[in-house]
């Protein structure tokens, strides 16, 4: 019981901490570390893969075959989707065919059919990504749910699906995985990794990836809407499309995808598959209005429900895809991401939900006001807004949402031509404290009618703050949101991310803001905060908000806008606020009849997730969608003649039912690290927040590696070996791991100290048992007597092969067999000697009985029968000799005592003659001469009576020599 508590121990603490973010390196025919930018056509592969459900060997030959079709075809790197290998699984029910499938089914980055493709892979100088379900070191209950990254020279690693859905036969993984190829570095995510774990894609780009590969098995809303037997796939492409495209436009990254296809999973009872895929392998670019397909599109509409390979039809660049925003000199803040993930892991392991549901359907009526600024005339802006306040008053409105800096106008104008007084930028010389003059103003008519109203504005702090710009020192406030409630208090959002020259005139904030209303929590930002930079919407939704506030100033299109303000309404449960400015910003030229910061002619958005007819979440049968545009918008009236949302105000009211955040296995402490790790990498002078202590690990490795490669290392018990390695390789991995927590250091630790501990379990030496099991089971049974003693001895042989078969077998299991075969051998005996025995009961039963009195056939048939008795006993050995002996001379006697009748005389000379001829021919001896009779079946025992003596003096040799074997081993 103590071995098998370790060894689940041991399971658990190898599944929790392959946390060291992997990095193969390239194996190409480029120089070591070059990279072209360039995929040429058919180069870049994915693979729409029908599946045999559990066989491995069929699935196997697809894949090489799909290889040998690129090898010829001059593909350079191929991906299989999602658990190509073994067929898909999902399944928390241990017993059931599923679970256990997906288990047994496991394998291995040295498996035979893993070194198989991989040797193929190596042939045919072709990176070769395919799915598997992958076994965890001591744990034959769970798997994982990988990729196998097999490199151009066969090297083979893995990458474990980090928040899996497959139900808990699957254990999340805790490792990011890159591999160095000849187009750059490539990141790997599985499936719903990629669909719902944004952070892992910000790592990879933080990191320097160009691609990221996504194996996935997705069939989210791929169902027979109309009842015709045909499955619809316009719920499934919009969710496909809509988080593809929003990553790779987001982190300027190439994403393949593959995808299986076809009826997959056991056959239910009305022979339709558990499963069932629509393919729509891509490889997808994105842009700011939409995404550009290399592969697996007809134009924008991808094709589905078509088995096979597929390549790029196009030259790839992936120098001109737009550029990523995890750089720190564009505002990205790991360190700021690293607090906010670490706050939510702190409440997960205190035993928080992050997981909610709303069910307010009578949410708030919401508007947002399509509007542009006056630019710098903060009191023409008043005006305009309080008129808008009192038309959503009279429309009953309780949240208000203006545009960023509707206060003061957006464009960022040259302090000296720009007509406002002073040197500073217009924001900063209009820049307000908030609480403050217009907020005041403002925070009345939200008092006056118990509406929330939030706007966008300059703030200034108390203390003013002063930064280099361009060597010179210049004062600079805050982008703000203003956040007036119906209580009459005023707070305020800084924003988080600045766009272009708003550093000219702004600084960063770093503290996110929550608002708690009746209908649920609200998280609040500010366009470049939602659009570019997912760690602040996710930190919302993970806390509990239910709803995103969301003023902007953008130029991007509706495309842009519903894709990446609509992710967090259909991906982290948000409904969302948007509002965007509508008209020209900055100053007027009449000479060119334009405006120094253009015209903003885009779209605001009030978003909630969709709901059918009868008020469930679900998709719009129509266009795919997952989210509820509200009538706003490009679903608001005369939007194809404007291409914009409507001047003036959008009002909607909000069903927030099926909102809320639920993320399958998210992991906020393993992003806490990551994002710390990115900041240690990044940000001169950040000190870890996860301070941990890795001394004892490293000594306790180091003598480890030393027992390891020591002679009495091979001394060890197979089992103990096997488990001390597989501690050792743990322990390794949590060495080098950036993410371990000193918690998962010591369990690493302690549980390599325990394995060194059992190192005293050394193999006994099984010369002397062997040597007398080789002697014993050559003993020819038949000759041996039955009885206890024999059957101790087949107990005792039966122990000795059985620890001489246990590898592991020590001491004190060999030394007790030993002295139990020694001791049941002894104690064997040999068979009485029923020779003459036999041949009286021979003579005997011939006899005619009726030819003799009564008496003395009585007296023979008694001698006759206990002599049966006798000789049919087989527990009679040797030590028995004188009660087999006495038997035969018994039944001698009453041969020999057999009376004829009394006869006249003349009949009584002629039966004496004949006794007389009887005896002299040595047979048929019925009376007369008894020493005769005895002399005539007595005759000297041959071969039986010397065995005894042999197999004596046979043992006496063996044990002396297994005594002589144990004395030179000690």
């Amino acid at each position: 019981m103590k071995q098998k508590r370790l060894s689940r121990a041991l399971a658990g603490l190898v599944a929790l901490l392959l946390a060291a973010t992997a990095l193969v390196p390239a194996a190409s025919a480029k120089p070591a570390g070059a990279t072209d930018t360039t995929i040429e056509p058919g180069e870049l592969a994915v693979v729409n893969f029908a599946p045999v459900w559990g066989d491995k060997e069929a699935n196997k030959q697809s894949i090489l075959d799909y290889m040998k079709q690129a090898d010829e075809q001059g593909v350079r790197m191929i991906l299989f989707p999602e658990m190509c290998l073994t067929g898909y699984a999902s399944s928390s029910d241990p017993n059931s065919e599923i679970y256990q499938m997906a288990v047994s089914q496991a394998e291995t980055t040295t498996s035979p059919i893993t070194q198989e493709i991989a040797s193929y892979a190596d042939e045919y100088d072709m990176w070769v990504f395919f799915g598997t379900s992958e076994k965890i070191p001591g744990d034959n209950e769970h798997a994982y749910n990988s990729e196998f990254a097999c490199s151009p020279d066969g090297a083979v690693t893995s990458y474990q699906k980090i928040t899996p859905v497959e139900g808990s036969w699957c254990t999340p993984g805790q490792t990011p995985v890159m591999v160095d190829t000849e187009w750059g570095r490539v990141g790997l995510s599985i499936c719903y990794d990629t669909y719902a774990t944004p952070e892992l894609e910000r790592y990879y780009a933080a990191k320097g990836c160009g691609i990221v590969l996504n194996p996935t098995a997705t069939s989210r809303g791929y169902t027979d809407l109309d009842g015709d037997g045909v499955r619809d796939d316009q719920g499934w492409e919009w969710y496909y499309k809509n988080r593809l495209e929003s990553i790779t436009s987001r982190e300027g990254i190439l994403i393949a995808s593959a995808n299986l296809v076809g009826g997959d999973g056991p056959i239910k009872p009305d022979g339709s598959s558990t499963y069932n895929f629509p393919g729509g392998s891509v490889i997808v670019a994105g842009g700011f209005d939409g995404g550009k397909y290399y592969a697996g599109a007809n134009g924008t509409d991808i094709i589905t429900a078509t088995e096979g390979m597929l390549s790029n039809t196009a030259k790839i660049n992936l120098g001109s895809m737009p550029s990523s925003t995890c750089k720190v000199s564009s505002d990205f803040h790991p360190d700021d991401y690293a607090k906010w993930y670490k706050e939510l892991a702190d409440k997960q392991a205190a035993g928080e939900s992050l997981s909610y549901s709303s069910d307010v359907t009578d949410g708030p009526v919401a508007a947002v006001a399509n509007v542009s600024a006056k630019w710098g005339d903060k009191a023409a802006n008043l005006e305009m807004m309080i008129s808008y306040i009192e038309q959503a008053a009279e429309k009953d409105v309780d949240i208000l949402v203006f545009p960023e800096t509707v206060l003061t106008g957006y464009s960022c104008e040259d302090p000296e031509t720009d007509g406002i007084e002073g040197d500073q930028y217009m924001q900063v010389a209009l820049a307000e404290t908030i609480p403050g003059p217009s907020t005041n103003i403002i925070s009345e008519y939200a008092k006056q009618y118990g509406m929330y109203i939030i706007f966008g504005m300059p703030e200034r702090t108390d203390t003013p703050i002063y930064e280099d710009l361009y060597g010179e020192t210049v004062e600079k406030v805050y982008n703000s949101a203003a956040i007036c409630k119906p209580d009459g208090t005023v707070d305020s959002y800084q924003k988080m991310h600045r766009a272009g020259i708003e550093s000219y005139w702004s600084v960063c904030g770093d503290t996110p803001y929550m608002l708690d209303t009746e209908w649920g929590k609200i998280g609040v930002d500010i366009c470049r905060d939602g659009h570019f930079y997912p760690e602040l919407g996710r930190y919302y939704a993970a806390m509990g908000c239910t709803m995103l506030i969301h003023p902007t100033a953008t130029t991007g299109g509706p495309w842009y806008r519903e894709t990446r303000i609509g992710s967090y309404t259909d991906r982290d449960g948000m409904a969302a606020i948007t509002c965007n400015l509508l008209g020209p910003d900055g100053i007027y030229n009449e000479e060119w009849d334009s405006w120094s910061g253009g015209v903003f002619a885009s779209t605001s958005l009030i978003i909630t997730k969709y709901h059918d007819e009868n008020g469930r979440v679900s998709f719009d049968p129509e266009t795919g969608s997952a989210i509820d545009l509200n009538g706003t918008g490009s679903a608001s009236e005369g939007f194809e003649e404007r291409g914009t949302s409507p001047e003036g105000l959008e009002i909607a009211k909000m069903d927030l039912s099926g909102c809320g955040f639920s993320i399958s296995n998210f992991n906020p402490l393993l992003f806490a690290k990551m994002y710390d790790e990115l900041a240690t990498e990044s940000i001169e002078g950040y000190q870890s927040i996860f301070s941990t202590n890795k001394t004892t690990l490293d000594q306790v490795i180091a003598y480890a590696e030393a027992q390891k490669t020591s002679p009495a290392f091979e001394t060890v018990i197979p089992l103990v070996q096997q488990s001390f390695t597989d501690a050792l390789e743990a322990a390794k991995l949590v060495q080098e791991s950036k993410f371990a927590t000193q918690q998962q250091i010591d369990q690493a630790w302690i549980g390599l100290m325990n394995e060194i501990h059992k190192l005293g379990f050394v193999k006994a030496d099984q010369t002397t048992l062997r040597t007398l099991y080789a002697y014993a089971s050559g003993l020819e049974m038949d000759l041996y007597a039955d009885g206890q003693a024999k059957t101790a001895f087949l107990t005792a042989l039966e122990t000795a092969v059985a620890v001489i078969a246990d590898e592991n077998a020590m001491a004190d299991s060999v030394d007790p067999a030993y002295s139990a075969l020694i001791e049941a051998v002894s104690a064997l005996r040999f068979k009485a000697d029923k020779s003459v025995l036999d041949q009286l009961l021979t003579q005997a039963s011939g006899i005619d009985l009726t030819l003799y009195t009564n008496e003395s056939a009585v007296i023979f048939q008694a001698a006759f029968a206990e002599a049966q008795t006798v000789y049919q006993d087989t527990t009679l050995s040797v030590d028995d000799q004188t009660e087999v002996d006495r038997a035969a001379a018994d039944l001698q006697v009453a041969i020999d005592g057999l009376t004829l009748p009394q006869a006249a005389p003349s009949e009584s000379a002629a039966s004496n003659a004949s006794a007389a001829d009887s005896v002299s021919d040595g047979s048929n001896v019925i009376a007369g001469d008894a020493t005769a009779a005895i002399k005539s079946t007595s005759a000297p025992r041959t071969g039986e009576s010397d065995v005894p003596v042999a197999a004596s003096t046979l043992l006496i040799l063996a044990v002396a020599a297994a005594v002589a074997v144990r004395k030179r081993n000690q």
